[in-house]
């Protein structure tokens, strides 16, 4: 696991990341939106950082429906890996920040790191489609790295 403490979140780091939401996922036998749903209010503390956490929570959207909304949260740093599921409106979204680009995603704000936040957008609320994401970002071949 690479981690190095300047708030900045690099490319390798993510992908780690991005592969602990998804063990986490499979070790509480979160599958789908039924099983997010059923965890809603549960934090997942992260053995490997301990001042690192995963949240599940359900949270005001758009036309006032409401998401399932899972993130990974650095004490410091903030929400690295975010999605949104919304069942009525039948969209996920994705939302990471680092120091790198993603294909497919869009950039949108720079936090006070200088990480970039980006996102994808999916026309889909089915949870599986979100975890086929997240293990896109575990692959090296997904990311882009932008010019200093």
């Amino acid at each position: 696991m690479v981690r190095i403490n300047d708030n900045r979140i690099y490319a390798q780091e993510l992908r780690d990341l991005a592969g602990i939401v998804l063990r986490t996922l499979d070790e509480q036998k979160i599958l789908s939106l039924k099983d997010l749903r059923a965890n809603l209010g549960k934090k997942f503390s992260i053995k490997e950082f301990p001042e690192d956490r995963i949240e599940i929570l359900e949270r005001p959207s758009n036309y006032e429906t409401k998401s399932l909304v899972l993130s990974y949260i650095r004490e410091g740093i903030g929400i690295i890996i975010n999605t949104i599921s919304n069942e009525r409106l039948r969209y996920s979204d994705i939302i990471v920040k680092g120091q790198f680009g993603i294909k497919g995603y869009s950039p949108f704000d720079i936090d006070i790191f200088g990480n970039l936040v980006m996102d994808k957008k999916i026309s889909s609320e089915d949870f599986s489609v979100v975890r086929r994401e997240l293990q896109k970002l575990t692959k090296p071949e997904s990311y882009i790295q932008l010019n200093e």
